[in-house]
């Protein structure tokens, strides 16, 4: 088991020609209990899929996990067939992972999700060693992702006579049972009883479940009705002693009268077991001593007895023989009674052995998973190892950082601080600006003040100036009106009625006064008038 790269990826193979390798999620490994090499049943899964181990989803491990220990509480192996017959994979049209989603006409397990954080960079690299392989069947897998291989639908017509017998009895047990509660119990001690428990408070007695499978079983084994263990039973104790009574064909282990593990204490010796080994039924198809339709005749080869050994009996009279067997049978007897009771230390003696090869197993599994948790240990210290450089990458880049964002911070105070002191000098402007802009309106008002008063001094000399025109026109108009009636007595013939004044008013202001006459009347006087040959020249009749 090696930790991965930071360039690795959990899609990656092999190169050509290199060593074989497998991707496997250290959090399934831990949690789940998933170890190599695997076990038939995941190996089926496997194979059907076409996929390797790294590709399925972790949730889909959890559920094949949680499929094979509900099966194993109940006793049977899990089958392949069956668990594909609840589940149903998801892929996508690229190479990805594949996810087991439960079918929904077939509601039987809850989904077991596990979170995104948990797996997506706990991933190791397992190899193998002194030519172990991945599993412990001799079919292989997958190693490398790949597109999966398309399947039909498990229906119940597809499935083995045995699948259906054992479906009928998952059909009948509780639906949407709880899978943590599984993973659990198939960890504590007394796990089929508690997992008895919990199907009882779901509603489920599972004792009356167990008639049909175990009916298939023993039909499967022992043959026809006609051939089940009851009848070689009764063909035995015909043939055993009365006082031996017939038990089950298959052997019981030897009790123990303490359940604590490891204890090596045994319960009473059970005699029945040790001496009337003949009460044993063997299967009928096995060849064995103890078949129940044993011919005696067969025991002896037909070549065994030879001429000379029939010569020698019967030369002999009967009552001879019968000392020379008795003799033989007393012997073979007294050799029985004493090798009885020795035999007899030599199976509690095998059975404390075989006790302290099952506690010496239990050592075994219990260093096993010790050097399991020691190398998961391992990869965890030198995950964090590699985790501890990375932090102390990461605060040695923090820690400059830092240091420019402490020279930025003085930079921003310093432009803080000059900026402070170039706003005061702008407030201060503002001020100077805002009292000078007070100085000009009040300026600015005394000027309006002044044109005001300027223009009402100008409308007045206006006014005074209109009313001097106006008393100038008034002046000339008579002086002119007397200059006329003065013309009038000096030219009688000169019609004064002729002449008119004209009156030019713009914007309401009179501006002049036009006085309009016919020059050939005026050209006789012309030398008596101010204004001379002067207009006439420039040819103004006004």
């Amino acid at each position: 088991m090696l930790p991965c790269s930071l360039s690795e990826r959990v899609c990656h193979s092999a190169p050509e020609g290199g060593e074989n390798f497998i991707y496997q999620c250290k959090y399934i490994m831990k949690t789940l209990g998933v170890g190599f090499p695997l076990p038939s049943f995941e190996t089926d899964v496997l194979q059907i899929l076409g996929v390797a181990p790294s590709q399925l989803h972790p949730t889909s491990w959890a559920a094949l996990r949680v499929f094979q220990s509900l099966c194993r509480l109940l006793f049977f192996y899990p089958p392949a067939s069956l668990f594909l017959y609840y589940y149903t994979p998801r892929v996508s049209e690229k190479v990805s992972w594949v996810l087991f989603v439960p079918r929904s006409n077939r509601p039987f397990l809850n989904e077991h999700v596990i979170p995104l954080p948990h797996f997506r960079h706990e991933f190791v690299k397992l190899k193998t060693t002194t030519n172990v392989p991945f599993s412990y069947d001799t079919k292989s897998f997958i190693f490398y992702w790949r597109a999966p291989n398309s399947f039909a639908d498990f229906r119940k017509g597809n499935l083995t006579s045995d699948d259906q017998v054992f479906l009928s009895f998952l059909e009948k047990l509780p639906t949407n049972l709880s899978c943590e509660t599984i993973l659990r119990l198939r960890t504590e001690s007394g796990a089929h009883t508690l997992l008895k428990k919990y199907l009882a408070e779901q509603g489920c007695d599972i004792d009356p479940l167990f008639s049909r499978p175990r009916a298939h079983l023993k039909a499967r084994t022992y043959g026809s009705p006609t051939n089940s263990p009851r009848t070689h039973q009764k063909k035995v104790k015909r043939i055993c002693s009365p006082s031996a009574s017939v038990s089950d064909p298959t052997v019981s282990p030897l009790p123990i009268s303490s359940n604590v593990p490891g204890s090596s204490k045994l319960a009473p010796v059970d005699h029945f077991l040790l001496t009337d080994l003949a009460s044993f039924i063997a299967p009928p198809k096995t060849n064995s001593l103890w078949h129940p339709n044993l011919e005696m005749s067969q025991l002896v080869p037909p070549n065994l007895v030879t001429p000379h050994d029939q010569t020698l009996l019967s030369s002999s009279n009967m009552q001879t023989s019968f000392d020379m067997m008795l003799t033989y049978h007393a012997r073979s007897i007294v050799a029985l009674d004493v090798w009885r009771e020795k035999l007899a230390h030599l199976d509690q003696s095998r059975a404390r052995a075989e006790l302290r090869e099952e506690k010496y197993q239990h050592l075994l599994e219990e260093h096993a998973r010790v050097k399991k948790n020691l190398m998961f240990a391992e990869i965890e210290v030198t995950a964090l190892k590699a985790r501890a450089v990375e932090l102390q990458r990461d605060s040695d880049l923090t820690k400059k950082d830092l240091d420019h964002l402490r020279i930025w911070v003085v930079q921003q105070e310093g432009r803080i601080e000059s900026k402070t002191a170039h706003n005061k000098q702008l407030s201060d402007a503002l001020d100077i600006a805002w009292d000078e802009r007070k100085i000009a309106e009040q300026k600015a008002l005394q000027t309006a003040l002044d044109q005001a008063e300027s223009r009402a001094r100008n409308e007045s000399l206006m006014t005074e100036l209109a009313r001097g025109e106006e008393a100038v026109q008034k002046a000339r108009e008579v002086g002119f009106l007397k200059t006329l009636r003065q013309i009038s007595i000096l030219a009688p013939r000169l019609d004064v009625n002729q002449v008119s004044i004209h009156k030019d008013i713009i914007n309401g202001k009179r501006m002049k006064r036009n006085v309009r006459v016919n020059v050939r009347i005026l050209r006789p006087l012309l030398p008596h008038l101010p204004l001379g040959d002067k207009a006439l020249n420039n040819g103004d009749e006004s």
